[in-house]
């Protein structure tokens, strides 16, 4: 199983300002994962360097075809100038502020397992009572929603801020999750998944 979410926990001291599409393309990334709010999410990354070989592969490519089952399959052809940016950004650490999003939750990593196994039993218990009010579509709901934390990199932008690349992480438990590195395009005013780089369960 190829998981990025050993590196992506290390945490980091140094403090970076996000961009203004930061937030933008970041709530385009969860949408379809998950409504609940507020967005938790982990307030520091760093990967010192030391992304796993097949993301590095992935990057030195050139030409990138998209993971996601779409046709027609929608590529990317990287120059050797912009697989080099995109290496050296991704190795950077960050440090997220906690007005990234306006309906936010900030979370240490050292403290974000706890916060999963207590909203993990308080599901079950809403599941359980579901379950013996003979509720049967809130139970089936209840075992559908999940609580996340989220564990971000810094977006990549890249040919005048119209294609970004974002590597995240949405954890559920421990273990449960995923990860996923994807390029996404400026439309007007708006950040559309385009391109499915890598991603991963555990």
């Amino acid at each position: 199983m190829r998981t990025l979410l050993p590196l992506l926990l290390i945490t980091s001291t140094l403090q970076a300002q996000p961009k203004p599409n930061d937030t933008l393309v970041l709530l385009t990334a969860i949408h379809d994962i998950t409504s609940k709010q507020p967005i938790v999410y982990v307030d520091s990354v760093n990967t010192k360097g030391d992304f796993p070989e097949h993301l590095k592969k992935r990057i030195l490519e050139g030409t990138i075809t998209s993971q996601r089952k779409t046709k027609p399959e929608p590529s990317i052809t990287l120059s050797k100038k912009e697989q080099n940016f995109i290496l050296s950004e991704l190795a950077k650490p960050v440090v997220w502020p906690k007005e990234l999003f306006a309906n936010g939750k900030l979370m240490n990593a050292k403290t974000m397992w706890a916060h999963l196994d207590e909203e993990r039993a308080k599901r079950f218990t809403l599941m359980n009572q579901a379950t013996l009010n003979k509720d049967t579509l809130e139970a089936k709901r209840l075992s559908r929603e999940y609580s996340y934390v989220f564990v971000f990199t810094k977006p990549i932008y890249i040919r005048n801020n119209t294609v970004c690349l974002v590597t995240m992480a949405a954890l559920c438990g421990n273990p449960c999750g995923f990860t996923e590195t994807s390029f996404y395009k400026r439309e007007k005013d708006s950040w559309v998944k385009w391109i499915g780089v890598a991603q991963g369960d555990f």
